[in-house]
This record gives C-alpha cells, sequence and structure tokens, in this order.
C-alpha cells in the first residue's frame, strides 16, 4: 500500500515535468536543424578566438554551423535551448577573459 502511494506521488510530482524533458529531448534528437541560438552559437565561436589552445581539448567540437547545445563544455535549457551553461575545466586553453568578451552577451 506504502509502495501505491509513493508511486502515485511521485507521478503526481515529477511526472508531468518528466514528460516535457523527455519530449523536449526526443525533439532534440531527431531534429537535423541546429537548436541552439545563432547569437549565442557566434558569442561562444567570438569568445574562444583570442585563446590559445595547449592540447586538445572541449572545443574542437565547436564548428560552426553545428548546433552548440551538442558542443563539449555547453549545456543548453532543455525547453528553450539557451545557453545556460559553460564548463571549461580542463580544457587546455590559455589566456584572459576581457570585460567586453562577447561571452558576456549570453544572457540566459
Amino acid at each position: 500500500m506504502c509502495s501505491l502511494i509513493l508511486l502515485c506521488f511521485f507521478l503526481l510530482c515529477v511526472g508531468p515535468n518528466l514528460a516535457l524533458l523527455t519530449s523536449s529531448s526526443i525533439l532534440h534528437n531527431s531534429s537535423s536543424v541546429p537548436l541552439c541560438h545563432e547569437a549565442e552559437s557566434s558569442a561562444l565561436l567570438h569568445f574562444l578566438k583570442p585563446f590559445t589552445i595547449m592540447f586538445d581539448d572541449k572545443t574542437r567540437s565547436w564548428k560552426e554551423g553545428t548546433d552548440c547545445c551538442e558542443w563539449e563544455g555547453i549545456r543548453c535549457h532543455p525547453l528553450t535551448n539557451h545557453v545556460i551553461g559553460l564548463d571549461l575545466s580542463f580544457s587546455g586553453i590559455k589566456g584572459t577573459i576581457e570585460s567586453n568578451s562577447s561571452l558576456f552577451l549570453l544572457r540566459h
């Protein structure tokens, strides 16, 4: 009985959100059109330009015309596809982030 109550609670609380995330990821994987926003993709590519690549790093997947939500080190919102995270730890890049960096154009 307790298991049934817990299952019902889980489905009521988490179920609708789980369905949204699942349908979003299905759409994301089945689409051949890049889903990240072009302005954000461009900002990320411009951000990377002044850096020196020290070794084969996370940014090797960063290519113009590809979905930036699929790039290594980039995290996008599952519903809006806006860039919401950037992880360049252990990425082998060297340089300084300037105060006018295009990175600051990423608002989400």
